[in-house]
């Protein structure tokens, strides 16, 4: 009879930066000893974009098995997650920790990252967090984590592993001439939902000065977020009257950082720089 494979369960990684789109910055695959486990068991690892999938064939041994049948022959799975995304720590929340000596540990365990009542996500908050981090003695760099799952009776269908993404404040820098010669220039949010500090000078870490404006506040941005800040001159506060210079100003890019400025007032804080 020919194999006919059915679902065991899915695996996915999601990330908030990434909403309107797939989040691709990881990938996953079974370990020696898993992939013998894979075989022996008629069960099959099929990776998609963001994740993977294990299945199982209904027709195996010579026999006919159904998904309980597999569920009540316990086995355990192993699969080393690898950061394929070189700016992920740069769009991803921080850790709150040095994770430089460890690396992620995400398995439907009860007790451990994933309690049972928490369900489908394979860790014990919202989102990924310094919760799931495990030391590991022979640290290996290129590996980000394992996922561990237990195939049993209460294994589910779909298991998640969200992160969420970081927060900055903004800071645009006037740094061309022209820019540099508006006349009480500032940044206005055309939404209205964020603020900007007044016009300030400063001295940038190459000695050139430029003007700067930074958010009141965090903001977090997606991969596919437009912008509603304007750069405008004449800007009267008390009035709210301004002139439009430039509209629709750029947001940052997740793939450069920079250190703008040095200094104490600045530490602390995590900024997304752009130059104008």
């Amino acid at each position: 009879m020919k194999a006919r494979f059915n679902n065991l369960f899915n695996i996915s990684f999601l990330h908030d930066y990434f909403a309107a789109a797939v989040f691709d910055g990881l990938t996953a695959k079974p370990n020696v000893e898993t992939a013998d486990v894979l075989l022996r068991n008629g069960f099959i690892f099929k990776p998609f974009r963001n994740g993977f999938a294990i299945l199982y064939d209904t027709y195996f041994g010579g026999t006919q098995r159904h998904l309980q049948d597999v569920l009540n022959d316990p086995v355990t799975l192993c699969f080393p997650v690898f950061l394929t995304d070189q700016h992920f720590y740069n769009y991803t929340v921080d850790f709150g920790a040095d994770i430089s000596a460890f690396n992620f540990l995400f398995t439907n365990a009860s007790g451990i990252n994933c309690p049972a009542e928490k369900g489908e996500n394979l860790h014990r908050d919202k989102y990924v967090s310094s919760k799931e981090l495990t030391l590991v003695g022979n640290h290996n760099a290129a590996l980000f984590g394992s996922i561990i799952i237990t195939v049993d009776n209460n294994l589910k269908q779909d298991y998640y592993i969200r992160f969420e993404q970081r927060s900055s404040y903004l800071r645009y820098f006037l740094v061309s001439n022209y820019f540099l010669t508006l006349d009480q220039p500032a940044i206005i949010d055309g939404s209205n939902q964020q603020k900007f500090s007044d016009a300030a000078t400063v001295t940038l870490s190459n000695g050139k000065n430029a003007i700067l404006f930074i958010s009141e506040n965090e903001i977090r941005f997606s991969h596919r977020s437009r912008s509603g800040f304007n750069l405008v001159e004449n800007y009267e506060r008390e009035t709210g009257r301004y002139k439009v210079v430039k509209s629709g100003l750029p947001l940052p890019d997740v793939r450069t950082v920079s250190k703008a400025l040095d200094g104490n007032q600045y530490a602390g804080k995590f900024y997304s720089d752009i130059f104008l």
